[in-house]
């Protein structure tokens, strides 16, 4: 059967990549996303503040939510950023940023996972074993020996012997 694996090379650098874009963001880049998103979004609970009552508050939130969201990647703030005001006028809070960003970090999470396991198959000759599918005997032989471990009958369908009572033959009355 001829190999599905890309070569050692192109694994490496897939991984590479993957692992590349899941570098958190640099805090200055946050900063001037979430103030340009400040500047296109409503906030709630300003009016009668003062100019410099509002740029400490903005100060502040920034801070909290760079905190809070630290692990994200900058083009995931970006198109967070840029989606946000399309959703709302009101400016999002942390839940609702990180509601929006967390799917496309989970996503990215898994693609990197799996590219470490494809170069681990291609590194690794006894982790490929583990990572070639199962031919139907090899299935039909490890079901047969686990209703034998199991003291079933290997021959007989498994849903029959786990119900009391046998399922009904061809013309038999249910």
């Amino acid at each position: 059967m001829p190999s599905v694996l890309p070569s050692r090379d192109d694994a490496i650098r897939t991984e590479a990549a993957l692992r590349t874009f899941l570098q958190p963001a640099d805090a200055q880049f946050v900063r001037m996303r979430i103030a340009m998103l400040k500047l296109v979004t409503a906030a709630p609970g300003t009016d009668g503040m003062s100019e410099p009552q509002i740029d400490a508050m903005l100060r502040a939130q920034i801070g909290e939510y760079l905190r809070l969201l630290a692990d994200y990647p900058a083009d995931i703030w970006a198109w967070a950023c840029d989606e946000a005001p399309k959703r709302s006028k009101w400016f999002p809070k942390v839940a609702e940023l990180e509601a929006m960003m967390r799917p496309r970090l989970e996503q990215r999470q898994r693609a990197h996972r799996r590219a470490k396991q494809i170069l681990d198959a291609i590194t690794n000759p006894r982790a490929r074993v583990e990572h070639q599918p199962r031919t139907a005997e090899q299935r039909n032989a490890e079901l047969r020996a686990l209703k034998a471990q199991h003291g079933l009958d290997p021959d007989r369908p498994l849903v029959e012997q786990l119900f009391a009572r046998p399922m009904p033959q061809e013309g038999e009355a249910v």
